[in-house]
C-alpha cells in the first residue's frame, strides 16, 4: 500500500523522487495523521510532476534547436528548493 506513486524522474530531480518514494512507504506504516500525512505527499508529489513536466517542456524546445522557455526552467529551478526543505 503507499499514498502516492512517484513517476520516474530527471537527474535534477532524483533526490526528491527518492525522498518521496522513502516518505511514502513510511507514512503508510503511521499509526497517526495518516490524512495529513497523505496530502502533504499528495501536494509534493503534485510539485514534483509538475517541475518534471517544465523540465520535459524544456528538453522538447531544445531537441527541436528552438531557444527554451526561460520562463519555464525559472519556474522549475525555484520549486525545487521548497521540497527539499
Amino acid at each position: 500500500m503507499s499514498f502516492i506513486n512517484v513517476a520516474e524522474g530527471n537527474p535534477a530531480t532524483e533526490m526528491i523522487k527518492l525522498l518521496l518514494g522513502h516518505i511514502n512507504r513510511e507514512a503508510v506504516q503511521f499509526k497517526r495523521s495518516k490524512t495529513s500525512s497523505k496530502q502533504i505527499l499528495t501536494k509534493a508529489n503534485d510539485i514534483y510532476n509538475g517541475i518534471q513536466q517544465h523540465i520535459e517542456d524544456i528538453k522538447k524546445k531544445t531537441e527541436k534547436a528552438e531557444e527554451p522557455e526561460w520562463t519555464k526552467f525559472k519556474t522549475y529551478t525555484e520549486a525545487i528548493p521548497p521540497l527539499e526543505r
